[in-house]
């Protein structure tokens, strides 16, 4: 009773229990609405969300800026004031931007958007967007303040009522319902935001400030926008080239796959001030150390999801038997997205470095190489909408080696490029990763055991690690707290 009680208690535990909760009810609704549309609504249901991502990643960095400022001044309560109405008034001048970019839409149209019968949804998107930019601003604001309710409302209030909407409406009108549960959802969380007020208001505009959150923000925006458009070029690819129904089955894949992975963001998420405080260090052996331990933890417990769901998903799909031909591009699918967790760590300390610029530059090369492969594999190779996550899959393998290879330039250890590839793919992941590869190539499902268990066998001190971790969080969890 006193280890539940304990439970009960922990700000920490709550949270990741709210948003696995959620990630469930995401899972069940994703389920549901692929279920209800079918391929060819769902096709248009993934367009939507192509568009909505496309807006969410063109923050220009507002966020992401106002979070490593506030973790950099955190006891500066008058600077706080001026960096929090400075990304305030940032956040006008991109309202206005998205503003004047529905107008375009109204005057002049994209003609590309009837194939997927966008029409006047697309002002309700644009609506959509400048709730999610201001919302994610509060968040993250929020979340420096160790305040995790408000942050765990905001993340979730839109996948409960998604989940709601999906039981009582089909294809169409459960179409736009959709689109109205993101209106309401962040309308919801906005009110939550204001209300609380943690927001620090009353500081003055000063041009420097906005200069600084600009200066900042761009390249992370540009980080951001070049890291995330990795996989949205893939879908916009798919989108143009495949048919409607073809874009559904690589959507709903690609939605399955990163899921595996989501639990382990919400923790990502909630321990990364605490880290960026930790990584601006100059003490470059505790950083190493640090990197070392937090990467043994969370790279691990990704890629044991990622085997596991390997084993499951064939199985999973016969609850939905009209989107079983997609089992090939969701076992790719799963295999690529859970490679850019290896990067973790490294990324985090060249932001708390301040060398945005650095990872910039890596992500938009990255970026540049994906769309090169996708557009070789279907314009001149002539792949299946299933192979083509295979690009991505080598890009990832790149960027993240690139960020480790940088981070430990920035941390001057002079090692060689085997050494550097070791780091960033450790051996007891490596073997059963290829294996892994193998099997899905052949098609044997029942060979899908295989690389979870060799796994199992190398990693026995990893799991060891995220054991004892997992007891820390419970037993302290102020240990997230700045």
């Amino acid at each position: 009773m006193s280890f539940l009680k304990k439970l009960f208690k922990n700000k920490v535990v709550l949270y990741l229990v709210s948003r696995y909760f959620t990630y469930f009810a995401q899972f069940l609704s994703s389920i549901i609405i692929a279920a209800k549309l079918g391929p060819y609504y769902f096709g248009i249901w993934g367009f939507l969300l192509l568009l909505i991502n496309y807006f969410r990643i063109s923050n220009f960095g507002i966020a992401n800026a106002t979070n490593i400022l506030m973790v950099q001044h955190k006891n500066n309560e008058e600077q706080e004031k001026r960096i929090v109405a400075a990304a305030f008034t940032c956040l006008i001048g991109l309202s206005l931007l998205i503003g004047f970019f529905a107008l375009y839409y109204g005057v002049i149209g994209i003609p590309f958007f009837e194939k997927y019968e966008v029409d006047n949804l697309f002002y309700v998107i644009c609506l959509i967007a400048v709730f999610t930019h201001v919302n994610v601003f509060l968040m993250n604001v929020y979340r420096v303040k160790n305040s995790v309710f408000e942050v765990a409302f905001q993340q979730s209030a839109v996948p409960i009522l998604l989940l709601v909407v999906s039981l009582i409406f089909v294809k169409e009108e459960l179409l736009y319902s959709l689109l109205a549960v993101y209106v309401i959802g962040n309308i919801a969380a906005l009110v939550l935001f204001l209300k609380n007020g943690k927001i620090l208001w009353g500081g003055q505009i000063k041009l420097i400030d906005i200069k600084k959150i600009i200066g900042k923000g761009f390249f992370l925006f540009l980080y951001n926008i070049c890291f995330y458009l990795i996989i949205v070029s893939i879908k916009t690819i798919v989108s143009i080239f495949y048919s409607v129904e073809e874009f559904g089955l690589f959507s709903f894949s690609y939605s399955l796959a990163n899921a595996i992975l989501l639990f382990l963001q919400a923790l990502s998420f909630i321990v990364a001030p605490k880290i960026i405080d930790k990584l601006k260090s100059t003490d470059s052996q505790k950083i190493i150390s640090f990197i070392n331990a937090i990467r043994t933890s969370y790279v691990s417990m990704a890629y044991g999801l990622a085997f596991l769901s390997l084993i499951i998903f064939p199985f999973f799909l016969k609850i939905v038997p009209q989107y079983e031909p997609a089992l090939l591009v969701l076992q790719l699918a799963v295999l690529t997205v859970v490679l850019y967790t290896n990067s973790f760590g490294y990324n985090t300390y060249l932001k708390a470095q301040n060398k945005e610029k650095t990872i910039a530059v890596i992500a938009a090369f990255s970026l540049s190489l994906n769309v090169i492969l996708a557009l070789l594999m279907v314009k001149v190779w002539g792949v299946g909408y299933q192979y083509v996550i295979l690009a991505t899959l080598i890009t990832y393998m790149l960027y993240t080696y690139l960020c480790v290879h940088y981070g430990k330039k920035q941390l001057k250890t002079k090692d060689g490029i085997l050494q550097n590839f070791v780091d960033f793919f450790q051996p007891s992941l490596l073997v059963p990763y290829v294996v892994a590869i193998i099997i899905v190539l052949i098609g044997n499902p029942f060979l899908m055991a295989i690389p979870f268990i060799i796994y199992l066998v190398l990693n026995l001190k990893s799991i060891k690690a995220i054991v004892d971790k997992i007891k820390t969080i419970i037993n302290k969890p102020n240990v997230i707290d700045l």
